[in-house]
């Protein structure tokens, strides 16, 4: 490929699509505990969800260029293309989470939306938890779904099969940091003991979500490496520009630096916790921002 197709909006894309998917899955796991704080990190996550996959898919259409005629992906289904399966599991992923989100609102807030708002669904306990067990299969299917569109082109640095496993753990990590740092930020003035047990439970998950994270990234070197066909584009990729950004910020930032902090004993749990969260949001990003734009020869 020697003219760029796609560029920096969908590496937002990307980004927010995973971001959503992981959110979904915190919200999801969250409403089935019971507490102020998990019932924070539960409202959060489901509200960050629908946003993002909404931002995702505007910043998607308008980057196509054809706006009008978006609808018109959604008439027909062609298993065989990435793009159209994406497109369908996003928007249903989009509605379901939007119903989610509705579960969550208080009582007030759904108010404020006209019709629906005052519909006494809403209030039924066993649909409100039950929403998330309903969304999970489509939130993985989005996070996996983002990897796959990549390693479905015929570029040398994309066309992994362990890069649609490595987007999941990605946007995994990269959601239920997005919905617990939102939960600790409402919880902050009034009331931050109650997020103690949600943060020993992301710690906890991060000590194995991390790890896992760290060994694909090598797998995904080493693979691109030993490769006959991708050995030459692999050595200038993980040694130029896009190196740096690979080792110090995928890598040094986004999983290192979070796996030494989620490692540690102490009662420092909401400084760490929003110094966690910058890293893996910068982490994050910066692997879908080198891996779009380098995949392409960009940088």
């Amino acid at each position: 490929m020697n003219e760029m197709t796609w560029g920096f909006p969908i590496v937002v894309y990307l980004f927010l699509a995973g971001l959503g998917a992981g959110s979904f899955c915190l919200g999801a796991i969250t409403s089935k505990r019971n507490g102020e704080g998990w019932e924070t990190c539960a409202r959060m996550a489901f509200l960050l969800a629908p946003f993002a996959i909404a931002a995702g898919l505007l910043i998607l259409v308008f980057d196509l260029g054809y706006q009008t005629r978006f609808w018109m992906t959604l008439t027909v289904l062609n298993i065989y293309s990435p793009m159209s399966v994406g497109v369908w599991l996003l928007s249903i992923f989009f509605m379901v989470s939007v119903l989610a989100a509705m579960f969550w609102l208080t009582p007030s807030e759904r108010r404020r939306i006209p019709w629906i708002g005052r519909l006494s669904l809403w209030s039924r306990q066993k649909w409100k938890r039950g929403i998330g067990v309903i969304g999970i299969p489509f939130a993985l299917g989005v996070s996996i779904y983002t990897g796959v569109l990549l390693s479905a082109c015929a570029l040398p640095l994309w066309r992994s099969l362990i890069l649609p496993f490595f987007f999941f753990l990605s946007a995994l990590s990269l959601g239920i940091e997005g919905g617990a740092i939102l939960g600790i930020a409402a919880l902050r003035k009034s009331n931050p003991d109650a997020m103690k047990e949600p943060l020993q439970f992301l710690k906890r998950s991060y000590r194995v979500i991390l790890p896992l994270y760290l060994i694909t990234a090598l797998i995904f070197f080493v693979v691109l490496v030993a490769s006959p066909t991708s050995r030459g584009v692999a050595f200038g990729f993980f040694s130029g520009w896009s190196g740096w950004i690979w080792w110090i910020g995928v890598v040094g930032i986004g999983i290192l630096l979070p796996l030494v902090l989620v490692m540690q004993k102490n009662e420092k749990q909401l400084r760490h916790a929003w110094l966690l969260s910058s890293c893996l949001i910068t982490g994050d990003f910066l692997l879908r921002l080198v891996l779009v734009l380098a995949g392409q020869g960009a940088i």
